[in-house]
This record gives C-alpha cells, sequence and structure tokens, in this order.
C-alpha cells in the first residue's frame, strides 16, 4: 500500500511540471521560476540603458538654428543717453572689423555673426560691449552693465547724480535700456522691451536701442532720425550720412 502512495505522489508531481501547489488549491510558479525571470528582465533592461546611454554620449551635437546665424547680417541702431545728453555715437575701427558684432560709426550697429560666440541667443548688446572693447583707445572705453553706464572713458554708477550742464543735473541716475522694433519705431509706440540687463537685449534686425542713464522715472527717448535713416541706408547698400557733431558730455 505504501508503495502505490509514493508512486502516485511522484506520477503527480511529473503530471504538474513540477510546479508546487497553493494552499488555495491553484498551481503557480516557484520562487526559483519567479527569480529567473526577473533575472532575465533586468538584464535586458540593463543592455537596453546602457545602448540609449552609449547613443546620448555620442550623438552629435545639433547646430543652434536660432538666428542670427553665422553668415546672416543685420543692422541695427543705437544712442547711448547721458541724463538727457545723447553721447557721441560709437566709433569704428579695422580693429573692430573681424568681429561678428561691430559698430559701423553714425549710431549704426552691424550683426554678422562669425561664430557660435556671438550668433543666435549668444547675440546680444552684452556680447556686442564685449567685442567693442577689444578696440583701442578711449573711444573704445564703452560698456553697459546692469548697474552702471561707461561713456566716452567716464562711469556712470547707478545713484550716482547727474553732472551739471545735463538736463537732469543733480538728480541721481539709473541704467535702463530701452528697444524698439522696426514696427514700433515707425508708429511711434512704446519700447518693445525695457530692461537693465544688456544680456537679456538679443538682437533683431532693424532694432533701435536706446541704452540710457537717466532718473527713475523718465523715460528713454527712442534713437534719433538720423540714427533711423543711417540703420536704412547701410542696408540698401548706400552710404551712410555723415555723423553729426558729438556733444560732449559735462563731467
Amino acid at each position: 500500500m505504501a508503495r502505490s502512495n509514493s508512486g502516485n505522489l511522484v506520477s503527480k508531481a511529473a503530471a504538474t511540471g513540477g510546479v508546487r501547489r497553493r494552499g488555495s488549491g491553484t498551481s503557480g510558479p516557484s520562487r526559483f521560476q519567479l527569480g529567473m525571470v526577473a533575472i532575465v528582465v533586468i538584464g535586458l533592461l540593463s543592455i537596453v540603458w546602457a545602448k540609449v546611454d552609449y547613443n546620448n554620449r555620442n550623438a552629435k551635437p545639433v547646430a543652434d538654428s536660432t538666428k542670427p546665424t553665422v553668415g546672416m547680417t543685420w543692422y541695427a541702431g543705437l544712442e547711448t543717453d547721458v541724463c538727457g545728453t545723447i553721447a557721441p555715437p560709437l566709433v569704428t575701427s579695422a580693429t573692430n572689423a573681424a568681429n561678428g558684432l561691430t559698430s559701423l560709426g553714425s549710431g549704426v550697429i552691424k550683426i554678422a555673426p562669425v561664430s557660435d560666440l556671438d550668433a543666435g541667443r549668444k547675440a546680444t548688446l552684452a556680447q556686442f560691449y564685449t567685442e567693442f572693447g577689444s578696440g583701442k583707445g578711449t573711444d573704445f572705453n564703452a560698456n553697459v552693465t546692469s548697474t552702471s553706464l561707461t561713456s566716452s572713458n567716464h562711469v556712470y554708477a547707478n545713484g550716482d547724480k547727474c553732472p551739471a550742464g545735463t538736463a537732469q543735473a543733480g538728480k541721481p541716475g539709473k541704467v535702463s535700456i530701452s528697444v524698439w522694433s522696426s514696427s514700433a519705431y515707425n508708429l511711434g509706440g512704446k519700447p518693445t522691451l525695457v530692461t537693465t540687463s544688456p544680456k537679456l537685449v538679443r538682437f533683431h534686425d532693424h532694432d533701435f536701442i536706446t541704452v540710457a542713464f537717466l532718473p527713475v522715472g523718465v523715460s528713454a527717448a527712442k534713437p534719433s532720425t538720423t540714427v533711423f535713416t543711417n540703420v536704412n541706408s547701410v542696408t540698401e547698400g548706400k552710404p551712410l550720412s555723415p555723423t553729426p557733431a558729438s556733444t560732449t558730455i559735462p563731467q
């Protein structure tokens, strides 16, 4: 009788493929089988992740297609207002001619990126002043930051008083940058952008920019019609109008 019972148990085990029965009476995979499945799944996921990581590390960088790109040429207008007095226009020279962001004189800025350093989102007013400052002489000592404006070799820091002889003499000034698009300029509207950071001023074709040091509450005026005319003239390949006599800012 004992042999008969043993034989029945072996037969049942063979019929179920070695799958253990649970207390509920249903059959399911053993722990060993579940462990093997988990190992296989983890192995496959590891292979897939390694492949994705390898592809990402070796993928070629996608060039920034944001305008202006290298090879493009735009023009913009720029004037500097110190306490109501328009500063002399930035000069031009052969030293700066090779740069992507250059001054053509008479208030005209040429935007023709030559590398990733001054193209796309990096074609900013801050980058222009960085490249402009590579020239020599006091005429090139011009710059603007969020807290100061340098013009004609003189620094005007936020809180400094406007010099005597200017329209806002004696009043504490503050840096601001106002930008008019071509359409806003023509329509006499408000600036397209007003900010204190030159890094936020990204160039667009036929922008007109006023960098100013003025008392709080005093709005900067848009660049003169002479600057507007010069930007359009150089765009059409015409010679620039003679630069008007510079006004020396009192110190």
